[in-house]
């Protein structure tokens, strides 16, 4: 394939024992992903931290063995004969294992395009699809003579987490890992059918319903209309946390209006915001579980009726699944490694499996979990809400940040701004722990935290990084034309707003972009990762780098020829 890095496909060439680890040692496992033995008498966990694998017998409700898989582990999907596949983000592979006599074993790893997300198979095991986030690739790989091929490739205009198989429209249904793009696919060929949006966030979870004529998903909508004060939280102006079953008709036309024959349960309402839906898992009684992972719990609700049971369970639940016979619902607590069990005709949590003891956590896994907590008023939303994993959803919100209500501002990305400061589109914040009083405070609304609280939160966002380059990802960097594009960021006086290394100044600047309340100077965000980023401006007038170069001619002294016009872009991706 013309074009694409080499990936070496690495394939073991017989089934290999995974490595049996003490279940007395001190760690933190973080399980991300559940999955049912073919019996229903087992529960797998993925494990992020660990890149573990734990066992559970959920007769007598204990871990029975724990297996190193990867450096990390965040997806779990099922294949006939109780073999399993895996996606490791750290080490991008695709890993596939099997479950005998309680025992896992690696049947084979295959690299896979980078940072791996879900995978989802075809009924016979055969063909399966991962989405990689970074590069925005879909790769297709198929199992010859027991090894796994990659026969096709695609790259998405966003970057891509949940999918699903469409079995009866030979499709699947791939979804933005932070925006509201859901993009239908040929399963044969990967060529893209459609690509509609709907304003959502966060998607996640997808789930065939109504006999495969719908897909289940949960997610967020946030409202740049609504003002961050007590009354719009309160009511779920600013942001929603729902389930929504969009029609498989729809989603495989382009174009076609989503709300078509569609049908949403709130999870929130007000005094009980219930933010940050990370899972959904659906009976065949049409009794359905959602994890939320900013408030802890679970919720329990039927299709087609009104009214859910929130339960509480451990820190950040991100996964649900019911027992074989539908009375249990399994939560994943990832940042407690523990495994919470409901009952579902009860509504209570009856019973904690502890994956294991659990270590002493560093300052920036305390930030971690006050991140994805949900710090707001009446739990509406967390951190993550608008800054997914870190990143950005690429909307817009209406909050004090710049000292008034009536122009909102995009959401800025997190990640790699540890040495960028200050902080804020006005650039008034020196220090991280300001921001995070003020955006705890003012934006969501919550309760004031601790000096050590932000100290924690602070350390957590130190280690947010920003991913390689878009077109190293995607194998199509031209260093010549990156040569020349730095070479015209210096000429063209970029450096004196977007000074290397940060690739921003501590300065505001008027740019000639105004917002609705006359604010006139902002300060520069960091170009590094800008290629993973978009829309661009505060207020979200350019979709694109090239629409900011070429368009908006963002403060150029002169005109640019096409030629230096695709130089300055692909240097800007190269940061």
């Amino acid at each position: 394939m013309p074009g694409l890095p080499l990936i070496s496909l690495l394939v073991a060439s017989a089934v290999i024992g995974a490595e049996s680890l003490d279940l007395q040692r001190s760690d933190l496992r973080h399980p991300q992903r559940l999955a049912m033995s073919s019996n229903g008498e087992r529960l797998l966990t993925a494990n992020r931290n660990s890149g573990s694998v734990s066992l559970i017998d959920l007769a007598k409700r204990e871990v029975i063995g724990e297996f190193r898989i990867g450096q990390s582990a965040t997806a779990l999907t099922s294949l006939p004969h109780d073999h399993y596949l895996l996606t490791d983000p750290v080490a991008h592979e695709v890993i596939e294992i099997a479950l005998s006599d309680d025992q896992i074993s690696i049947v084979s790893r295959c690299a896979v395009p980078p940072y791996p997300q879900r995978v989802a198979a075809t009924d016979d095991g055969q063909t399966i699809y991962v989405t990689s986030l970074w590069p925005k690739q879909v790769t297709l790989l198929t199992k010859e003579a027991e090894q796994w091929r990659e026969t096709k490739r695609i790259t998405l205009p966003f970057a891509p987490r949940e999918l699903i198989c469409l079995p009866k429209r030979n499709q699947l249904i791939v979804a933005d890992g932070f925006g509201g793009n859901l993009a239908a696919l040929d399963a044969d060929d990967l060529s893209v059918q459609a690509i509609n949006q709907f304003p959502a966030h966060n998607i996640q979870r997808l789930h065939l319903a109504d006999d495969g004529e719908s897909v289940a998903l949960a997610h967020q909508m946030l409202s740049e209309l609504a003002y961050t004060n007590d009354n719009d939280i309160h009511w779920g102006l600013v942001m929603t946390n729902d389930i929504r079953w969009l029609m498989v008709d729809a989603l495989t036309k382009q174009d076609s209006n989503l709300y078509e024959g569609n049908r949403m349960h709130s999870i929130g309402e007000p005094g009980v915001g219930s933010g940050d839906p990370t899972g959904i898992a659906i009976a065949s009684t049409d009794d359905y579980a959602v994890s939320m992972g900013a408030t802890n719990q679970v919720a329990i609700g039927k299709d087609r009726a009104y009214g859910i049971w929130r339960i509480k369970v451990g820190a950040r639940p991100t996964d649900v699944i019911f027992s074989a016979d539908e009375k249990l619902v399994y939560s994943a607590d990832s940042l407690d490694d523990t495994i919470s069990i409901i009952d579902v005709k009860k509504r209570e949590r009856i019973d904690v499996i502890k994956l294991g003891p659990v270590r002493e956590r560093t300052p920036a896994e305390h930030g971690e979990r006050l991140f994805y907590r949900g710090l707001s008023l009446e739990g509406w939303m967390s951190c993550h809400s608008c800054h997914t994993d870190g990143h950005a959803n690429g909307l817009a919100n209406d909050n004090l940040s710049d000292g008034s209500y009536g122009a909102p501002k995009r959401i800025l990305s997190l990640l790699g701004q540890r040495d960028t400061a200050p902080y804020g589109w006005l650039g008034e914040k020196k220090t991280f722990q300001e921001q995070i009083h003020k955006s705890v405070v003012e934006t969501m609304r919550g309760k004031e935290v601790s000096q050590e609280q932000a100290d924690h939160l602070a350390a957590f966002l130190q280690t947010l990084t920003v991913p390689p380059p878009i077109d190293e990802l995607q194998g199509t960097r031209d260093d010549v034309q990156v040569a020349a594009g730095k070479a015209l960021f210096t000429e063209l006086s970029c450096v004196e707003c977007h000074a290397p290394p940060t690739y921003t100044t501590p300065d505001a600047y008027d740019v000639g972009l105004h917002d609705q309340k006359g604010n006139e100077r902002f300060n520069p965000p960091s170009l590094l990762g800008v290629g993973h980023r978009g829309p661009f401006f505060h207020d979200r007038s350019s979709e694109t780098l090239e629409d900011v170069v070429g368009q908006q001619k963002h403060q150029l002294p002169r005109e640019l020829s096409g030629a230096e016009q695709a130089a300055l872009v692909a240097f800007l991706r190269s940061l």
